[in-house]
């Protein structure tokens, strides 16, 4: 049988009682003594743990169980879970919500054949009895670090008793000892590891810290595991090793493997980890070292100075598709002394490459095929070979490169990667080799994401390396200090759609047309006679672009108006860059929609004209204020978010000017702004604002204000006058003891969240619309009041002091005392014990309780 709950048995109580009537229904009509399987399904069936108790308290003959969603004690759902003693599959996923708890009596169960707990993140605390399972086929975990406790060894005679050679059906065996014990006796050691021998069909084998000097002779000499497709050894030292070619280790001598490649036909993943003597591998010219290998993983091996891959006897590239030809994945770290690899990707097969902490001029590198992505990070001072350590052959598919700390790369090797739409460039004195060889070539990348970050060359060797990317839509440039001046590159034929313009945008696009026809000699004479002075000529047709920490920076006599496509743009602790500007024009295109100003210092008020922007940011700019063209941007109707703090005077004035219009009908109906964050609440919460914002506004957010603890009577008034808000948010106020008075008088309100704010202590009355409440961070609140009739959902996060729901007890609390509407309560990170403990009682009242 197979139950599917989904959110719409969970969305509001009418919903969740009519299911629960189903399912009291189907219980009455199911003779579940006959069931041999049941599979639960949904996020939220752990809503009805208690229903599914009653249905299923008669099965007692399920071989098959699968619960996906679990967030409840398994023993509540099968009342009669220790007596499954036919269970031959068991699967449990947790639910997002929280975990399930599983009963110890999963040990009992001797027929089981699968146990799959691989999303299950609960605790286990069975793993001494699972020798119990001695059917138990497949048995899997997300960590496996569970199943080495499954037995402990402290002898022979335990090691014999194991009898693994007699457990067929076993298929992953992982022997571990603890890397920190003090009594460590090489020779019995060893013994008990020759004792441990499994059957010769395992799968999977992990050794790890085992004390005696050389591996098995069941893994070497007289191998017996010819099937092995997996094999982690870690470590240890041992001085002979199950690896076919030749070994060198640190004491000088010269080791043929102890196995060949042929003994390990199947092998598809070796893991070799802190194998401190090994010092050489190579395949010396054998041909499919191990054919079937798809992953390589090499950690921690201090002495190691040579792999496979890097054979200095032939070819690299031939050695490593002759030793591994099937090689899909290969991880190296912490091998300080391995210099050299073969480029990569050295074939198309290769699907993963992680190298790092390595002696061959790389820091790190990352490459993927699955997510066409490579990331190379070199060393302080890489030499002018380090690019050969890619394939640019092989890399024709990629997509996003980054590059840190590394020489510059040729633009040849960059027009190969003819799928790359993503460059990240960071901590690099110069980007391209050679810029000034090439100046004269336009290579035509198709590159179309180009960050760069902490770049040491001029605003001139930039403005060569944009040049070559035409197809260039997203920019974003950090810590560029060589760059003095910013300006736009020149555009042949400069166009404006009119038809996507207003009539004022219009005449500034005509305007900004023949102020750049006129600067356009003179900016050529400019880059001339000025070539290293810093200057960066930005490509015309970027859409987006934010740069940030150039603190130096100003800009063009010009400005960058010239971006006629501009649609999003970011300035970021740049306190010069506008104090140059012009004040007869604006320096920005009046194609911008998003305006994104933070530690921006030396503008008076905003650039203008901005009619098509529909979101403004302003952080920490000084004395800026938003002034006419504030004005302007609410009564053209376009701007629909506005974020202000730490601008203490940017909207100063505005009062007035809301004051002069305030009984205009066409100025009110043309205000549209939606959304507003602001810590200014006496210039915001001002009677002549809110009217104008009374149509338009649904989300206020008042944060980050440190001095105000209370609202004032003219301030509760003018935000009753916002008759369309629907989302009232209080965020990081100190000081504020209070909510405004007579919420509950707002009739629009249905979201209201309260974060960090410390001396609040109470809510007050909650208005009747109200759908969600969150409160968190708030310590001084300890009671909730009269929770409305409407609400929906409640979240309380770290607020220690709520101990109840209606300031007594959940107990007391009649069924009828509760909103009728209330469909969930999220109370896990309360913070509070006994409110937890309360609000379990409501499971199976209230749809979704996560406590």
């Amino acid at each position: 049988m197979s139950i599917i709950v989904d959110n719409r048995h969970v969305e509001n109580r009418i919903a969740f009682e009519n299911h629960k009537k189903d399912l009291s229904t189907l219980g009455n009509k199911l003779k579940a003594g006959n069931l041999r399987t049941i599979m639960l399904f949904g996020e939220y069936h752990g809503c009805f743990y208690k229903i599914f108790g009653d249905v299923l308290i008669d099965a007692k003959s399920l071989r098959v169980i699968f619960l996906s969603g679990a967030s409840y004690d398994v023993g509540d759902v099968l009342c009669n879970f220790s007596e499954l003693v036919h269970l031959r599959y068991l699967r449990i996923e947790d639910s997002g919500m929280c975990g399930a708890s599983l009963p110890n009596s999963i040990t009992r169960f001797y027929h089981l054949l699968v146990l799959d707990l691989q999303e299950h993140y609960g605790e286990l605390g069975f793993p001494r009895d699972m020798g119990n399972l001695l059917k138990l086929r497949h048995f899997l975990v997300h960590d496996d670090n569970i199943h080495s406790s499954i037995f402990e060894v402290e002898g022979i005679k335990e090691a014999n008793d194991a009898k693994l050679a007699y457990l067929n059906h076993l298929d992953s065996l992982v022997l571990d000892w603890d890397n920190e014990r003090c009594n460590r006796d090489p020779i019995r050691e060893g013994n008990v590891l020759e004792n441990l021998k499994p059957h010769d069909n395992i799968r999977e084998l992990h050794i790890a810290g085992h004390g005696g000097v050389s591996c098995p002779n069941w893994l070497s000499g007289d191998l017996s595991i010819r099937n092995l497709e997996s094999l982690l050894i870690k470590y240890v030292n041992w001085d002979t090793f199950p690896l076919p070619g030749k070994l060198y280790m640190t004491e000088g001598q010269e080791r043929q493997g102890s196995v060949t490649s042929h003994d390990f036909h199947n092998l598809k993943r070796l893991e070799l980890v802190n194998i401190q003597k090994l010092k050489r591998w190579h395949g010396d010219g054998t041909i499919n070292l191990l054919p079937h290998l798809q992953s390589l993983t090499i950690s921690d091996c201090p002495e190691l100075t040579e792999l496979p891959l890097s054979d200095s006897t032939s070819c690299q590239f031939q050695q490593s598709t002759i030793c591994f030809p099937k090689l899909q994945e290969i991880k190296i770290s912490e091998c300080p002394k391995l210099l050299s690899f073969p480029p990569i990707p050295w074939t198309n097969s290769l699907l993963y490459v992680s190298i790092e902490g390595v002696d061959s001029g790389l820091e790190m590198l990352n490459y993927s095929k699955d997510e066409s992505s490579l990331y190379i990070t070199g060393k302080d001072a890489p030499d002018s070979m380090f690019w050969n350590v890619l394939d640019f052959n092989n890399l024709t598919e990629l997509q996003l490169l980054g590059i840190q700390k590394c020489p510059p790369i040729s633009l040849d090797h960059l027009k190969m990667l003819t799928c790359l739409k993503t460059l990240q460039i960071t901590d690099s004195g110069s980007i391209l080799l050679p810029v000034d060889c090439e100046n004269e070539v336009k290579y035509n990348l198709l590159v179309e994401n180009l960050e760069i970050n902490s770049y040491g060359a001029s605003g001139r060797e930039l403005t060569q390396v944009l040049s070559h990317f035409p197809k260039l839509s997203n920019l974003l440039i950090r810590k560029c200090q060589n760059v003095a001046r910013l300006g736009v590159a020149e555009q042949r034929t400069i166009t404006t759609p009119e038809s996507s313009l207003s009539p004022s945008a219009n005449k500034a696009a005509k305007t900004l047309t023949t102020i750049l026809q006129q600067q356009t000699g003179e900016a050529e004479e400019m880059e001339t006679a000025t070539a290293d002075d810093g200057l960066l000529l930005l490509p015309p047709q970027i859409k987006v672009f934010e740069i940030s920490e150039c603190r130096e920076l100003s800009l063009d006599s010009g400005g960058i108006q010239g971006l006629l496509s501009l649609q999003t743009l970011g300035i970021y602790d740049c306190p010069k860059l506008l104090c140059s500007s012009s004040s007869s024009y604006s320096p920005f295109p009046t194609s911008l929609q998003t305006l994104d100003l933070s530690k921006v210092e030396g503008m008076e008020t905003l650039p203008s004209p901005l009619p098509n922007l529909t979101s403004l940011s302003i952080t920490s700019c000084g004395n800026l204020r938003g002034g006419e063209v504030l004005w302007d941007l609410l009564a053209q109707g376009n701007l629909t978010s506005l974020y202000v703090h730490k601008t203490p005077n940017f909207f100063l004035g505005l009062e007035q000017s809301c004051s002069q219009v305030d009984k205009q009908e066409d100025v009110h109906r043309s205000w549209r702004l939606q959304e507003l964050w602001t810590d200014d609440f006496a210039r915001v919460l001002a009677t002549p604002v809110c009217h104008l914002l009374s149509s338009s506004l649904t989300k206020l957010v008042l944060s980050c204000n440190d001095e105000v603890e209370c609202f004032t009577k003219e301030q509760e008034k003018a935000l009753h006058i916002l008759t369309s808000i629907e989302d009232l948010e209080f965020y990081c106020c100190e000081k504020l003891q209070s909510l405004p008075a007579e919420l509950s008088q707002i009739p629009t309100i249905k979201t209201l969240w309260i974060s960090s704010c410390p001396a609040i202590s109470s809510l007050g009355n909650l208005p009747n619309s109200l759908q969600r409440l969150g409160i968190s961070y708030c310590p001084a609140i300890s009671s909730l009041g009269n929770l409305p009739n409407s609400l929906q959902q409640l979240v309380i996060y770290d607020c220690p002091s709520i101990s109840s729901l209606d300031g007594t007890t959940i107990g007391s609390l009649p069924k009828d005392r509760l909103p009728t509407s209330l469909r969930e309560i999220n109370v896990r990170s309360c913070g509070n014990e006994e409110l937890k403990r309360q609000c379990r009682k409501l499971q199976g009242t209230i749809p979704i309780v996560q406590a």
